[in-house]
């Protein structure tokens, strides 16, 4: 985890004299980071790593289409780190905007995405069990 926290450091700091070599880097730097704390049991430190990954890659993807699978993965990785900080809601947001890209995708490319538009839907329906239990 050291290495990967390491790497977002450098990708931070270098980020604003190279965009173009250190953005790719960055996203994956926060992605790796945010799973590897989840992994380890620290879902609420891993909570703003997949935050702020979403909200770089909301900014890329209208003008990048390439970035929009990587959005809607950071956006169902990012409902599971909501609904362990127990805020359901959040996580059907997340869960909802990222089954809409999975969605789409799969249509504009037949086949291409079946296998995370079921997992995107079973984590959305978990999302909408557990809404329906706390409230």
């Amino acid at each position: 985890m050291d290495d990967a926290r390491n790497a977002l450091v450098l990708c931070r700091g270098r980020l604003s004299h190279a965009p173009h070599r250190y953005g790719p880097a960055l996203l994956t730097a926060l992605d790796e980071l945010a799973r590897s704390l989840d992994k380890t049991g620290e879902p609420g430190q891993a909570l703003p790593l997949g935050e702020e990954l979403a909200h770089i890659l909301r900014r890329l993807a209208p003008r990048r289409p390439r970035y929009d699978p990587f959005l809607a993965g950071a956006l169902h990785q990012l409902g599971g780190y909501i609904s362990d900080a127990g805020d359901p809601t959040g996580a059907l947001r997340a869960a909802d905007e990222s089954l809409r890209l999975y969605r789409r995708l799969d249509d504009e490319q037949p086949g291409s995405f079946g296998r995370q538009l079921d997992s995107a839907t079973h984590s959305r329906t978990l999302f909408l069990d557990r809404l329906k239990h706390q409230g």
